[in-house]
């Protein structure tokens, strides 16, 4: 019978398991309590993103949820709201989407299937991060912009933002 050398098996088990509590440290970190429930107001929302970009967004699997625990923070003399943020869920393990409920009942609607549309680039599209490319006029060239365009912005380049949506990750 062959000789267990535990010096070895204790090096390993540690060496082995560090990589493993990194990963669950940052989740943890990230969320740890998931949804239990959504809303009529957000699915049916969700239901119009999913056919407006041929169902490339708005996937049943990332669960969608009104949140009041999103952040506000200050750069220089403006003040900017979190509308939506992509979650990693530990208790669900799944991606999640929070949306700020303050704000979102003051948006209009494109601006609102906009704002799904950025955050289910995230937690769907796992890879898809922010892009600040502008458009001569100032706009966002991409829906995926890190803040989300004025009013104008998406009125003016509605089709672009579209067809993007339409491509999917």
């Amino acid at each position: 019978m062959a000789k267990i050398n535990w010096r070895n098996v204790v090096l390993y088990t540690v060496v082995l398991s560090i990589p493993f509590f990194a990963i669950s440290c940052a989740m943890e970190v990230t969320k740890l309590k998931g949804h239990n429930k959504t809303s009529n107001e957000l699915e049916h929302t969700r239901g119009l993103l999913k056919e407006l970009s041929d169902g490339k967004l708005g996937a049943d699997r990332v669960s969608i949820a009104f949140s009041k625990e999103l952040p506000e923070y200050v750069k220089g003399s403006d003040v900017f709201f979190v509308m939506g943020r992509c979650n990693f869920s530990w208790s669900n393990m799944q991606f999640e989407v929070d949306i700020n409920k303050t704000r979102w009942y003051y948006q209009p609607l494109r601006r609102k299937l906009m704002l799904l549309a950025h955050e289910f680039g995230h937690c769907q599209c796992v890879n898809f991060t922010h892009t600040d490319k502008k458009l001569k006029d100032g706009c966002a060239s991409h829906y995926m912009n890190g803040q989300l365009p004025q009013d104008n912005c998406i009125d003016k380049h509605w089709n672009r933002y579209v067809k993007q949506m339409k491509e999917g990750c």
